[in-house]
């Protein structure tokens, strides 16, 4: 399972054996995807931007349009990249917006200061490369909601209080106060996490006793 709670629901079912792991994009450091990003120098442009917002269609408890508007009042215009999304306005979509491939993207969550994101997999990508981060729920934020974005943050050591904004005044305190992961200690729980991920691969492909 890749959520805590979902050990829960298997035990409901009667479902005996259930292990929590790491999502697979995880179970790889930051060398594999570095070299998908390498694969591509020469033919994508630098990147220099302060904040890279990573946004899903399915938007969040604050409207991507609050958001870009916050994030420029920040960082000024010049120093953001946003994705494209058919739910920002035409005048939205013709100031920054992006349509990165998937080894363009990687290299935004790489080089950026900090990362803005509604996505899961915006955070993991976040983490792997060590990029600082701000996650915005899908649902309403009361500690328990977004159970893969809890699970993997506690995990890891990091308090989801101290770095979900379910509110604008929220997201404004937190921009304030980026800069304050422990990526060390981060690291050091990530690496035990993936280990336990992998060799639970492991038995799974070739059995419990090999």
């Amino acid at each position: 399972m890749r959520e805590e709670a979902g050990l829960s629901t298997l035990k409901y079912l009667g479902v005996e054996g259930g292990q929590w792991v790491p999502d697979p994009v995880m179970l790889y450091g930051d060398e594999m995807y570095i070299r998908l990003i390498e694969t591509r120098d020469g033919k994508i442009k630098d990147y220099n931007t302060k904040c890279f917002c990573y946004y899903l269609k399915n938007g969040g408890v604050i409207d991507y349009t609050s958001v870009i508007n916050v994030l420029e009042g920040f960082f000024g215009r010049d120093h953001i990249a946003y994705t494209y999304s058919s739910e920002m306005s035409r005048w939205d979509r013709s100031r920054s917006s992006v349509m990165p491939d998937i080894a363009e993207w990687l290299r935004y969550i790489r080089d950026t200061d900090l990362l803005v994101t509604n996505s899961f997999h915006g955070v993991a990508f976040a983490i792997i490369f060590n990029t600082d981060f701000i996650y915005i729920p899908i649902h309403d934020w009361n500690g328990r909601k977004d159970v893969r974005i809890t699970s993997l943050l506690e995990t890891l050591g990091i308090n989801p209080d101290s770095v979900c904004a379910s509110s604008v005044d929220r997201f404004k305190e937190l921009l304030a106060t980026k800069g304050k992961f422990d990526w060390d200690r981060i690291n050091e729980m990530l690496c035990n996490f993936r280990s336990t991920g992998r060799e639970y691969l492991r038995r799974c492909i070739h059995g419990r006793e090999s």
